[in-house]
């Protein structure tokens, strides 16, 4: 479902590794989340910019990774971008501001955390980092 925005905007978007972490859960819910988490880096990531998405596997979690060259969050706007109806003023997206916090609830149901963070590989842009318990994980 994605995919065509991206297309549509020229942007580059794909796995980064062949990681494949084995898990059980809710697959309406992990597809709510990771739906969310794609779909939002497309709408912010400017025409031609990068997205990137892999999984890792910890003794304890599963980590979702999603990584664009978008904009970003400025760090003191982080914590309440997970807030229902939050946005950001001025950045020119459509939206109702609910789809961070849909995607915080699902990583708390699963006893995680969403981290918020500068891109690492972009010269501009977020990496998402969403953590689920493996025990929680049923």
């Amino acid at each position: 479902e994605i995919y065509p925005l991206a297309e549509a905007k020229g942007q580059d978007i794909g796995t980064l590794n062949d990681n494949d972490p084995a898990f059980s859960a809710d697959e309406t819910a992990v597809y709510t989340l990771l739906k969310t988490l794609a779909d939002n880096a497309v709408r912010y990531t400017p025409e031609g910019g990068r997205i990137d998405l892999w999984a890792e596997e910890t003794a304890r979690h599963i980590v979702f990774c999603v990584e664009d060259s978008g904009c970003g969050i400025p760090a003191a706007e982080r914590a309440r971008v997970l807030e229902p109806f939050y946005r950001i003023l001025g950045n020119n997206t459509e939206g109702t501001g609910l789809g961070l916090s849909i995607a915080d609830t699902v990583t708390k149901r699963y006893g995680g955390r969403i981290e918020l963070a500068d891109s690492v590989r972009n010269a501009s842009g977020l990496l998402v980092k969403v953590w689920l318990d493996k025990s929680l994980l049923v």
